[in-house]
């Protein structure tokens, strides 16, 4: 598993959901987890995330776990950093 720790801030004024969850484009997906899209992802798991709240609540022991169950990461912090470097890398 990769570690490349990098997180939501602790602050989350200011931080846009829609630009988190467009970091994780359908060849981001593709590439570094069995689904083809966040949306698919998170319904797979059984989360319903629709907002900022909704992905904070849901971080976590169990959340981290499905990560390292169906993706190339093993936590939220590792899987977000790469689909930040990834997004930036496509520009």
């Amino acid at each position: 598993m990769r570690s490349l720790h990098f997180s939501l801030p602790s602050n989350q004024d200011g931080l846009d959901f829609e630009e988190v969850i467009d970091l994780f484009t359908p060849t981001f997906m593709n590439r570094y987890t069995k689904f083809s899209s966040i949306e698919e992802f998170f319904k797979t798991g059984g989360y319903t995330v629709t907002s900022m709240e909704d992905l904070i609540a849901i971080l976590g022991d169990d959340f981290d776990s499905y990560i390292n169950q169906h993706t190339d990461y093993s936590c939220w912090e590792d899987l977000l950093g790469m689909a930040n470097i990834f997004s930036f890398s496509q520009m």
